[in-house]
């Protein structure tokens, strides 16, 4: 009997799931399946939702599902579960969803491909090639390759596109086949395998050995290398043996013909972060302080429980939360649990994997951006297979199809990096993951030094349990912080370039004593802007409204928004004159530092962290490995070196300008500014020695600079609270940016205006009137920008709010106006 399933399909264009007929026998176990089915005129990749009703008034002939590409679910309750939540909550297509949630190359595609039949005789072939010339070249060149050729293969050697007319005029005439085949997009990496005959017996192999030594002395070695791999029982691959021994695929085959070496091609792991360089032994061998051992119990219980309990983990920078985190995994884990790690950088998981992987070997994989997209599928396969007990991740290592979770980690839980902007979903990692643990019954810990303002207020009101450590572990005291007014520095002639001469006597100090220092600066480039000293040009993106960031090293003005790249001027274009460049980006301080080291007769070894060095595979890793070994002296970078990284002999940290996001226009610029000091600045000192923290600023009174040297982070949430609720801003409300952008600043002017004017009238609802961002112009697209705040003391779930904006949604519809493209984001971060 026919049934009919809803599916999900991974595309904006259907805000709802569409139903398909399956002719197959299915169980009710389809929720969560991947599916074939027919899209218009190409084959998808779907996700079974579940069976429905038939309606038989539909009035028109439910398309029949090609294939059920999987057994089981890949999926379980409890993650559709959490699908569905993110779906509506963040008012995004369940397909969307689903297609954030899978590996990119994890979907079999169709491949449409046309096959010569019969060429047309020479009257008929001289007519088509005076009426129809595409059709005759497309049979021309089917005839040439001799074979069924890719439509796609077909229209990049003739230049033109082959539309559906052309196809069916060219079968109906029996010129040519129409093929459809669904391959797998998935490419796994295999290799040939290498093992000694088990048939040869010991004496059998040493006689073959002494008889080969001479004669042929690279079978010898290949001969050799196996046995030795045999007895420590190793794997070896032929690629990598015939380069250590120099030889070629002729010198083996003769063994593998005589069956003394036998050759197996396998599957193996391309996803090989974990090196082991980056750690320092086994950490859960460690004693743990009173203030862990009291959280982690605490934990422990919780686990026992098999209940969801959210905790907030307040722990100092340094004092050891990485430790708990290892600890309460292998407690899942020795109950037959798996455990996801999330981090909100990629620059976090070198270290950590290496860390964990000292303590959990062969059970973790990793998902970030920076893996390919066959690294990520194999990553998923393992999970899926229960290979993998352990997953560390970024933001989007949420969707790991783990089984029987029994915790959810959000490390450094406070980082606006877990908040996805673009594309939908526009989710928040965090509180997505607190969902998660609760449809599986999981505990979910958030561990931070510096929590966001949302989580400190949901502890004090209950709703997570605190826990807090005060002190750092192994009696490492907190560094010494001091602020540099680099106003008064600048007056009294205390400064050279970027660095106050405080600053530079303490680098001078580390160096000589080749202990470890990192430089902190969040922003990338030379020089934010170029301005010509005489009228007062700047080059400005033509895409963007943004000045264009100068990158000396290629010569270029760069666009950190679009891309966009041109030639650095030498003379303006205005009016000839010279130009100036005015503050400072990682590659400019590096300049200056280098400068002033040779002043004082020193060369130490500097390294920068930025997007710019960091963008190759490994260049992160490396980075690190060498600054860890004492081979680099000195680290420079952004927000990348400002958090997670734990090196011993860093002892200084250096804030070249602690005011670079302090007057963002943002509500959180204050908060987000404390953050980053006090992360940054808990980098040094992490073990005996002590470290010395020195943060230069011209607003050495602001209460985000004042607290950084106190590290009195709850002080500063105390009194910042109380303005908080005064504006009602987060945690009080909930902030949504309700964004319109077109090529036609007209369109989206007329389109945000309709679209404030049919939000529904509400009293937990603040509307505010649409405006121009800072930014109104980003790759040759307008913006207009709308925020809302929804009071969550008469709006708790954000019900009302996700009502009101969709019926101005329904309304807008209306205007069938597709040039203005309209974008929620629902728990905003960002009004830029």
């Amino acid at each position: 009997m026919e049934k009919v399933i809803k599916v999900a399909l991974p595309t904006g264009n259907f805000d709802m799931p569409l139903s398909y007929l399956a002719k197959v026998e299915v169980d009710e176990k389809v929720e969560g399946r991947r599916v074939l089915v027919p899209l218009q005129n190409r084959v998808i990749t779907g996700i079974a939702l579940g069976i429905a009703e038939l309606d038989e008034n539909i009035g028109f002939e439910l398309k029949p599902i090609i294939e059920f590409i999987d057994k089981n679910p890949i999926f379980d309750s409890a993650m559709m579960q959490m699908i569905k939540w993110m779906a509506n909550y963040y008012m995004c297509p369940i397909g969307e969803v689903f297609k954030a949630a899978l590996p990119p190359n994890i979907s079999p595609k169709s491949i449409a491909a046309l096959e010569l039949i019969s060429f047309p005789g020479p009257m008929e072939a001289n007519k088509l090639a005076k009426s129809a010339k595409n059709r005759f070249k497309i049979l021309q060149e089917l005839e040439k390759q001799n074979k069924a050729v890719k439509i796609s293969t077909l229209q990049k050697k003739l230049g033109f596109i082959i539309d559906a007319k052309q196809i069916e005029k060219l079968q109906e005439a029996g010129y040519i086949r129409y093929i459809k085949n669904i391959q797998t997009q998935a490419k796994l990496k295999t290799a040939y395998k290498l093992t000694l005959s088990n048939k040869l017996t010991d004496e059998e192999l040493n006689h073959l050995a002494s008889i080969l030594e001479k004669k042929a002395p690279k079978q010898y070695r290949i001969i050799e290398e196996l046995f030795l791999a045999k007895k420590q029982k190793l794997e070896v691959f032929q690629t990598d043996l015939l380069k250590k021994v120099n030889a070629t695929s002729a010198t083996i085959n003769p063994l593998i013909e005589k069956s003394i070496i036998e050759r197996d091609l396998v599957q193996i792991s391309i996803n090989s972060e974990q090196t082991g360089e980056l750690a320092t032994g086994n950490e859960a061998k460690l004693n743990l302080t009173d203030e862990q051992e009291t959280a982690l119990n605490t934990i422990n219980n919780a686990i026992d429980e098999n209940i969801y309990k959210p905790f907030l983990l307040h722990g100092v920078t340094g004092s050891g939360k990485t430790l708990i985190y290892i600890h309460a995994i292998q407690k899942a884990i020795n109950q037959g649990k798996s455990a996801l790690l999330l981090v909100p950088e990629i620059s976090l998981t070198p270290q950590l994997l290496d860390r964990f992987e000292q303590v959990f070997p062969n059970q973790i994989v990793a998902i970030h951006s920076k893996i390919t997209n066959n690294e990520r599928l194999e990553s998923f396969n393992k999970i899926i297979n229960n290979e993998a007990k352990i997953v560390i991740g970024a933001r989007s290592a949420i969707f790991a199809p783990m089984q029987n979770m029994g915790i959810i980690i959000v490390d450094e839980e406070h980082e606006l990096s877990y908040k996805q902007d673009s594309p939908r979903p526009r989710y928040h990692g965090r509180d997505t993951a607190l969902v998660r643990a609760s449809y599986q019954n999981a505990v979910c810990i958030l561990g931070s030094a510096t929590p966001s303002f949302e989580s400190l207020y949901n502890a004090r009101v209950g709703k997570y349990q605190l826990l807090e450590i005060k002190y750092r572990a192994d009696k490492a005291i907190m560094p010494d912080v001091q602020i540099i007014d680099m106003l008064d520095a600048k007056i009294t002639g205390n400064v050279n370039g970027a660095y106050s001469i405080t600053l530079v006597n303490e680098i001078i100090e580390k160096v000589k004593k080749k202990e470890g220092i990192i430089l902190f600066l969040n922003r990338r480039g030379y020089a934010p802007i170029m301005e010509c000293s005489n009228c007062g040009y700047i080059p400005i993106c033509t895409h963007c409204d943004v000045t264009l960031t100068l990158h000396k090293k290629y010569k270029q003005l760069r666009c950190h928004y679009c891309g966009y790249t041109e030639k650095a001027p030498e003379i303006c274009p205005n009016c000839g004159g010279e130009f100036s460049e005015l503050g400072r980006g990682t590659q400019r301080i590096e300049e200056e530092l280098i400068e002033i080291m040779q002043d004082n007769g020193l060369t130490p070894v500097i390294q920068r962290i930025d997007l710019d060095t960091t963008s190759k595979k490994g260049a992160f890793r490396k980075i690190l490995t060498d600054f860890a070994k004492g081979k680099t002296d000195i680290l420079i970078g952004t927000q990348m070196v400002a958090k997670g990284l734990d090196f011993s002999r860093c002892t200084l940290v250096g804030v070249i300008n602690a005011d670079t996001q302090l007057f963002i226009d943002n509500f959180r610029s204050s908060e987000r500014t404390l953050q980053l000091l006090t992360q940054v600045s808990g980098r040094a000192g992490r073990s005996q020695k002590s470290g010395i923290v020195i943060i230069q600023t011209n607003h050495p009174d602001n209460p985000a600079v004042f607290y950084a040297k106190d590290t009195n982070y709850m002080k500063f949430f105390e009194e910042e609270l109380k303005s908080r609720e005064q504006t009602k801003f987060p945690p009080f409300s909930r902030f949504c940016v309700v964004e319109f952008y077109s090529k036609d600043y007209h369109l989206v002017r007329k389109a945000s205006q309709f679209f404030a004017e049919h939000i529904p009238k509400e009293d937990s609802i603040i509307v505010y009137p649409p405006l121009e961002p800072y930014m109104a112009k980003v790759k040759d697209t307008y913006r207009i920008i709308m925020p809302i705040k929804s009071m969550k003391d008469k709006d708790i779930s954000g019900k009302k709010l996700r009502q009101a904006l969709r019926s101005a949604q329904f309304a807008y519809t209306s205007m069938e106006n597709d040039k203005v493209v309209i974008k929620i984001d629902v728990d905003a971060y960002s009004m830029i």
